[in-house]
């Protein structure tokens, strides 16, 4: 035994030449990985985006009908006595359901998380990661 071994593992080849390659090959897989985080954040949006919007077609649509129709069947049905009261009330019901619509969507728009929210705090966690070794 030499007097300047430690017994750990042998000192490795290449010296700073090998220790800077294999920093810049973290850095590249670091780098790499959070591309592939941004990347899945926006697919996962973009899916989320479309399945809503087709969602909120389709609802849309079946309820406009069944409401246009259930109005007028009603109106039908009072059209001798009061069709200008069951008009006014169904209009006022119509504006109420479409204030609170509007107040909802902007609720649920509001908890959403933020986009790349993922992304950033991986961000945050490698610089902390860097700043305090």
């Amino acid at each position: 035994m030499r007097p300047d071994d430690t017994g750990g593992d042998p000192p490795e080849r290449g010296g700073l030449l090998a220790s800077l390659r294999q920093m810049f090959g973290t850095v590249l897989e670091i780098i790499q990985t959070r591309i592939e985080i941004v990347a899945n954040e926006f697919e996962e949006e973009r899916e989320h985006l479309q399945s809503m919007v087709l969602q909120g077609l389709v609802a849309f649509l079946l309820f406009a009908v069944g409401l246009l129709l259930l109005t007028l069947f009603v109106i039908l049905l009072f059209w001798e006595e009061q069709r200008l009261v069951v008009i006014g009330i169904f209009a006022g019901v119509y504006l109420f359901l479409g204030i609170f619509g509007i107040l909802r969507v902007r609720a649920n728009q509001r908890r959403r998380p933020r986009l790349l929210s993922t992304t950033l705090d991986e961000l945050r966690q490698d610089r902390d990661d860097l700043r305090n070794p």
